[in-house]
């Protein structure tokens, strides 16, 4: 500096030190979730994923060197409660949210108002929209255009007589209506509907499952509230238990040794990679959760947390050394091509899946007691299939 100093005094140049890098600075994210009342034990489970991922990120150096900071807010089942949480959240100063929330629609105008980034799951039709474009879901739009794989890979597989089955939620049997049409395109034929499932009537369930068989349906296309297990070893006990069911929502890896054989022939598929399949991502996944939950370790709810919060995560990386907030990060996540999280996702782009459904899911069966992979190969798990006209 002294020689710096005096050279400078020589040939009249202003020396300056280099201004001192700030640090990155913490990001503080907000969970919306429902973890009591009517949903709570099926959407719950997706706060040990999104902490595992958090305390996985925080130990490995953060997000481009930024410290995750989280914050739960639970609705309770009620849908005010549901929009004090989104104020809650923006003036506790949340850079971005994470959703599991069958209530939000409550939510999302005020949320779209102030331009937050929302990652999620997307299970309702408020998420979704050519002018959503601060709400992203891996799962692409499953409201106006569900994804053909879904029913496609059924088809294929002679599962060609659908019953639809949801509980009365407008997140799930919105969802699950507009299978309609596309089993139609698909070359299948819907036989049966009940979109007032009581997921907590046990007899109920049953009668359901009755009226299943004599209906001539060989597939269950279900969003019942988290029975999808119970039902297919339902129809186990009336005697269809030929017929599969097949749904998006309902897997733990322990489900065959509960259940017993009544279990075979349940089908579950998934935007994400089987827990079977170590990609790198998967991998991190499963020993994150391992050391801060390992009760949660295989539950599908938990992965849908870890899965959301990774493509927060893209979003992020794709900014490189800007600065993160709500609308850089905006920006940035719309800009992602085939991101896959490490493993983690089938390939995710936007701002595509704002308005087009997955063209991609991976499917596993339970066979004999077990887990077992039916769709793609052993290092690429999807079934992937082009939209209908």
């Amino acid at each position: 500096m002294a020689v710096s100093a005096l050279l400078a005094s020589v040939i009249g140049v202003a020396v300056t030190t280099p201004a001192a890098v700030a640090a990155p600075a913490t990001l503080n994210i907000g969970v919306l979730n429902e973890s009591t009342g009517e949903f709570g034990a099926q959407f719950g489970p997706l706060v040990p994923g999104v902490q595992a991922w958090a305390s996985w990120v925080n130990s490995h150096g953060g997000l481009n060197g930024h410290k995750v900071s989280l914050k739960i807010y639970n609705n309770a089942s009620s849908p005010s409660q549901v929009v004090a949480n989104a104020h809650l959240a923006v003036q506790n100063g949340a850079v971005a949210l994470i959703d599991s929330d069958p209530l939000f629609d409550s939510a999302a105008p005020y949320l779209q108002s102030v331009g937050i980034p929302v990652y999620a799951f997307g299970i309702t039709p408020g998420f979704f929209g050519a002018d959503k474009t601060n709400f992203f879901s891996y799962t692409g739009n499953p409201i106006d255009g569900k994804s053909t794989a879904s029913v496609k890979f059924l088809v294929k597989k002679g599962k060609t007589k659908f019953a639809l089955l949801s509980d009365p939620s407008p997140a799930d049997s919105a969802g699950i209506k507009t299978s309609v049409p596309l089993i139609a395109k698909a070359g299948g034929k819907v036989v049966y509907t009940n979109f007032n499932v009581d997921p907590t009537n046990t007899a109920s369930l049953l009668a359901v499952a009755q009226a299943v068989k004599n209906s001539g349906a060989t597939v269950v296309d279900s969003a019942a509230g988290g029975t999808e297990a119970q039902f297919q070893a339902d129809l186990a006990q009336v005697g269809a238990g030929h017929i599969w069911v097949s749904n998006g929502s309902d897997y733990e890896q322990n489900l065959p040794e509960q259940y017993g054989p009544a279990l075979n022939n349940y089908t579950f598929f998934f935007f994400t990679t089987p827990f079977t399949v170590k990609t790198p991502g998967m991998t991190n996944y499963l020993a994150a959760m391992h050391k801060t939950s390992p009760g949660d370790e295989y539950n599908f709810q938990a992965l849908v947390g870890w899965a959301s919060a990774s493509l927060l995560a893209g979003g992020v990386e794709a900014l490189g050394t800007q600065p993160v907030t709500r609308a850089s990060l905006t920006k940035s996540t719309n800009t992602l091509k085939n991101y896959t999280g490490d493993g983690v996702l089938a390939p995710v782009s936007f701002p595509l899946f704002h308005t087009a459904a997955p063209s991609c899911f991976a499917f596993v069966q339970v066979q004999n007691g077990k887990w077992v992979q039916i769709s793609g190969t052993k290092s690429s798990p999807f079934y992937c299939a082009a939209p209908l006209p």
